[in-house]
């Protein structure tokens, strides 16, 4: 989705963190690792199109990105479009919240209560180094 290709030297280019400067980006199989990675800290929920509490979540992110930002960036995923994340990190309901600190897994849940996804987000932001 992110990546790009130099029709000259057929070469494929990473994205940058500056691809990446909306307030709640959606991010696919391929671009996972290298973004989360990047993040010194991140949200990121996991929803499917057909989850009624992730539609009554997801409009509510944008506004935790904003509050948040540039502390901890905030992402989407659709574990339709990504099944092996799903498996990855034992995904049994959505919608599923995981904390990244360093590119690391710190915290997850499936929650769809957005004061918990709030919660989780300060402890990741709090967290020492």
């Amino acid at each position: 989705m992110f990546e790009s290709y130099d029709r000259d030297t057929l070469k494929c280019e990473r994205p940058t963190m500056q691809d990446f400067v909306d307030d709640f980006r959606k991010l696919n199989l391929n671009d996972f690792d290298y973004v989360v990675g990047q993040c010194e800290k991140a949200v990121v929920l996991f929803t499917a199109s057909w989850c009624g509490p992730c539609k009554m979540v997801k409009p509510k992110m944008p506004d935790l990105a904003k509050e948040h930002y540039p502390k901890l960036r905030v992402f989407w995923v659709d574990i339709e479009e990504c099944m092996d994340l799903t498996s990855q990190y034992g995904i049994q309901a959505v919608p599923f919240i995981a904390t990244f600190k360093n590119g690391a897994l710190f915290e997850s849940t499936a929650t769809s209560s957005f004061s918990h996804i709030s919660n989780m987000a300060n402890r990741v932001i709090e967290s020492d180094d």
